[in-house]
């Protein structure tokens, strides 16, 4: 599910009644997805969102989308104040600071993968998808937020959106560091090395904060977190 399908009805509705119906059980994942043009305010869009917390088991969302969720913009914060309202897993996309994941037994901080942004529409697409194959392959944590971590990365430093949706054999080969340098559609190569499974830092190349909606780092522009195309110049949103 993700909070842009609250903004309005009939899917609002649709929405609520599909989550009360499935009780919270198994994995279900909400995607807090706050897009402001949707909503006549964050307050309105809080208030929404919050019902939905109330019937999933895990929240994925980067750190404005948390502040829509729970009024809290810091990260572990964030996390916590979702984990008291029953959600058992809480995802927190931190744009520079990499992605922090938490569950009742487990706190994980993964840092930013630096790729050359291309385009960023999709790369959180890829995020969440990594993310629900992780979690129903019945990975652990660490394992699960590095592997949707760099299906993002992947994206982001592709041309397309849902034709460059990476496999898993790629994703698997970025994270173990065989991928011979990450190369993007512009020909550009990994700014920054790679994230070992342990989730060892990449190298600092001097490209500073410039991150994609993944909580990827990147070199030479950024994709906000609306999903809007990356630029080059201009200021940057974490």
């Amino acid at each position: 599910m993700t909070g842009t399908g609250l903004c309005a009805e009939p899917s609002r509705g649709a929405t609520l009644a599909a989550l009360e119906a499935r009780g919270r059980s198994g994995l279900t994942v909400l995607d807090l997805d706050y897009r402001p043009i949707f909503w006549p305010s964050r307050e309105e869009a809080r208030r929404w969102v919050q019902r939905a917390l109330e019937h999933v088991t895990v929240a994925v969302g980067n750190l404005d989308e948390c502040d829509t969720a729970v009024g809290l913009r810091e990260p572990r914060p964030a996390a916590h104040a979702l984990r008291d309202r029953g959600v058992e897993v809480v995802v927190v996309k931190q744009g520079p600071d990499g992605v922090l994941a938490m569950d009742a037994n487990t706190e994980v901080q993964v840092r930013p993968l630096p790729v050359e942004v291309v385009n960023g529409l999709g790369a959180g697409d890829a995020f969440g998808g990594a993310l629900c194959h992780g979690l129903l392959a019945g990975w652990d944590l660490g394992r699960v937020t590095r592997f949707a971590n760099a299906a993002g990365a992947i994206v982001a430093s592709r041309l397309a959106c849902a034709d460059a949706m990476p496999d898993s054999a790629e994703v698997e080969a970025l994270l173990r560091g065989g991928f011979g340098g990450l190369k993007s559609e512009a020909g550009t190569g990994v700014a920054g090395g790679h994230a070992e499974p342990s989730g060892s830092p990449p190298l600092d190349q001097g490209f500073g904060g410039l991150k994609s909606e993944a909580g990827t780092g990147v070199a030479g522009g950024h994709a906000e977190p609306s999903g809007s195309p990356p630029v080059n110049k201009g200021p940057v949103r974490a």
